[in-house]
């Protein structure tokens, strides 16, 4: 919606759309769900995200760190889904990234999570158990308060920039990589010292290597803080630093201004403003791309005679021990090592000067929309929604079904993920012995509910998405019920008779009248196609009070004992306004022809009575005798039927009770109802 070109954040807000929010957009009668996000595209621009995405994981699993499951390993050789149950049911992440062997996932509502290993804390879940399923990052503490907007993995500790251009990071300290002045590793989340070289600056842009990290300030200005031992901090030195640094501009970084940092093994890498490339850091395998070998203390320009020659750099990525980059013409550019064939050209060769990723094969004619170089491998996403790997194949890296090298692009395998669902972003970590992406999931046609829950009675029968009729039943002293829906696709639309109602939310109340009430809930799929309609028939019990305040309308019948009184037989047929109440009678019509009937049954006598539904202020005895004089009268206990003569709908049901005793034993049986309200 809104491009930043300065490294800022935007400041200020639309006054309808806020950070996170959830916007649907109609086109051609269909909806699409988006969310909200003032710090997308490079980080600093306003973008609306698609809502509907989910996660896949694929290479080693041997902490959990691919996330699919309650059980660590195996690896997996082709993409499997992350848990969404749990802290990310319902939940849209707007980025991921991969340390060396744990996951961090930016959900919109500004909240982390984490899974993987945790040896060392890099969960941030105030614990040093592993986790195979996400798990939230903890919030409360120095993130209380706070939005994070983008996170960053490194080999054993994790970074969050927040909205207000601080930075958190938790795990590993050992080097001074959590950047607060101390080596003691933390299993919560702690704040960055700002005093110093951030004094008064706002970090815009943060990345995380194997044991340093590199932050780009709103301003231009690098500061980088961890462990140094190459001179990957950048500041002249090798001496490790446990609070944040300048990166020194004495020399080529002198007048420059960088847009993009990338942190790598134990080397830096910068785009600059004019396009350069600055790097820094060891250069065992060429990974600076300056024709040499030799490390570097201070920022050294990436050569930029051969391959890059007349070419525009947008994109950089640092991996372990390579680098690659992406310019404006499609060119695919790599450097350094090559063991395993990250570099893309064919080769196992390292280079020590940038050479063009082979394009042909499953690159061929596609655009490159973003990149990631990992430990031993490399990623590019496409703008067809598919993913070309090359390098490691271990445990499964490329993702292409197989654990061997490739030394040019190879497609990841789509096999694994939903139908019709396309990759729409790539993780970020260079030490990573996993790759991940997410996708977006395709608009549906149809959609189910997957759980209904009600604020009071139990549902009839028990829920099952292919079940669409229920009955439950509560007392007279409950005015109003709500209903719990929760949709099988987050993309649906559900109401509660005809009011919408957010996924796993409760609706609102809904009134209840005495005796049968129906809700209906509809599920309504993201292109408005099938819909499907669940009906909820809820008997609402009720009280002779209540019963005579409905049937009696008119007020002078109402204040009339005679007419409207427990006793009183308004229909002159005998039968009284209370025993008419128990059976679902009306009281201003001759009910002769429903009153209790008997009948043999087996050698039985039996009795058959109306039984209201809603009259839960009476007991009703069926009683048994050999004689009508006298108090010889016992209980009848034995219920052979209780129907609905109109099922799901009806007011009453037909009881029916057979005698303890038979008539064989008995001359002459008699058999009775007793109401008692």
């Amino acid at each position: 919606l809104v491009e930043n070109t300065g490294l800022s954040f935007i400041t200020g807000r639309f006054s309808n759309l806020t950070q996170g929010q959830v916007i649907t957009l109609g086109y051609h009668n269909a909806s699409y769900r988006f969310v909200v996000n003032y710090y997308g595209g490079t980080g600093n621009d306003l973008v609306l995200q698609w809502a509907n995405d989910k996660s896949y994981a694929w290479g080693s699993d041997s902490y959990g760190q691919l996330g699919d499951s309650g059980v660590a390993g195996p690896s997996s050789n082709v993409p499997v889904a992350v848990t969404y149950s749990g802290v990310l049911s319902g939940k849209t992440i707007l980025s991921i990234s991969t340390g060396s062997s744990h996951s961090l996932a930016l959900c919109a509502d500004g909240t982390v999570a984490a899974w993987g290993r945790n040896t060392y804390g890099q969960l941030g879940n105030a614990g040093n158990t592993d986790s195979s399923i996400p798990m939230e990052v903890t919030q409360s503490g120095v993130l209380a308060g706070k939005t994070v907007v983008a996170v960053s993995a490194g080999f054993y500790h994790s970074l969050a920039l927040c909205s207000d251009g601080t930075v958190a990071c938790w795990g590993y300290n050992l080097y001074g990589q959590l950047g607060n002045g101390t080596t003691t590793s933390s299993n919560v989340p702690v704040l960055v010292t700002t005093s110093g070289v951030l004094s008064g600056k706002v970090v815009t842009s943060v990345v995380a290597g194997y044991y340093h990290n590199l932050a780009l300030c709103a301003d231009g200005a690098v500061v980088a803080w961890g462990r140094n031992n190459s001179g990957q901090l950048g500041n002249n030195s090798s001496t490790d630093s446990s609070l944040p640094v300048n990166i020194s501009t004495s020399g080529t970084l002198n007048g420059r201004s960088a847009i993009t940092v990338a942190a790598g093994s134990d080397h830096s890498l910068v785009l600059c403003l004019d396009g350069s490339l600055v790097s820094w850091g060891k250069n065992a395998n060429g990974q600076l791309g300056n024709g040499s070998t030799t490390g570097s203390l201070i920022p050294q320009d990436v050569d930029a005679t051969d391959v890059l020659a007349g070419r525009i750099v947008e994109m950089i990525s640092a991996g372990g021990f390579h680098n690659l980059v992406t310019c404006s013409d499609g060119t695919l550019v790599t450097f350094g090592r090559n063991t395993n064939g990250q570099l893309g050209n064919g080769g196992n060769t390292d280079s020590t000067m940038p050479v063009a990723v082979t394009l042909t094969g499953t690159l061929n004619g596609k655009t490159v929309t973003a990149i990631q170089a990992a430990n031993a491998h490399s990623l590019a996403l496409c703008s067809d929604g598919s993913i070309a790997s090359w390098g490691s194949g271990s445990n499964g890296l490329l993702g292409n079904g197989g654990i061997a090298n490739s030394s040019v692009p190879v497609a990841v395998t789509a096999s694994g993920i939903g139908s019709g669902e396309k990759f729409i972003a790539l993780a970020n970590g260079p030490s990573a012995s996993h790759s991940m992406a997410l996708t977006a999931i395709p608009l549906s046609s149809v959609s189910t509910l997957a759980s209904l829950t009600l604020s009071y009675g139990t549902l009839s029968p028990t829920f099952s998405a292919g079940a669409l009729s229920y009955t439950t039943s509560v007392p007279s002293t409950t005015p109003s019920i709500s209903l719990t829906p929760t949709v099988t696709d987050a993309t649906a639309t559900v109401t509660v008779n005809d009011a919408t109602v957010a996924s796993g939310s409760s609706s609102g109340s809904i009134p209840l009248v005495v005796g049968s009430n129906t809700i209906n809930v509809v599920v309504i799929p993201q292109d408005g196609g099938t819909l499907t309609t669940y009906t909820v028939a809820v008997t609402r019990a009720g009280t002779f009070d209540l019963w005579r305040s409905a049937v009696f309308t008119n007020p002078t019948d109402l204040a009339n004992p005679m007419i409207s009184g427990e006793l009183a037989t308004p229909a002159n047929d005998g039968i009284s306004n209370v025993m008419k109440y128990s059976m679902a009678l009306n009281p201003m019509t001759s009910a002769a022809g429903n009153l209790p009937t008997s009948s043999r049954q087996a050698g039985y006598l039996t009795l058959t009575y109306r039984k209201s539904k809603t009259a839960s202020d009476v007991t009703y005895t069926v009683q048994a005798a050999d004689t009508l004089s006298g108090n010889t009268w016992a209980p009848a206990t034995n219920v052979l039927s209780q129907t609905d003569p109109a099922p799901g709908g009806g007011s009453y049901w037909l009881v029916t009770v057979r005698d303890n005793v038979p008539f064989a034993t008995h001359p002459q049986r008699y058999m009775r109802l007793q109401v008692v309200k």
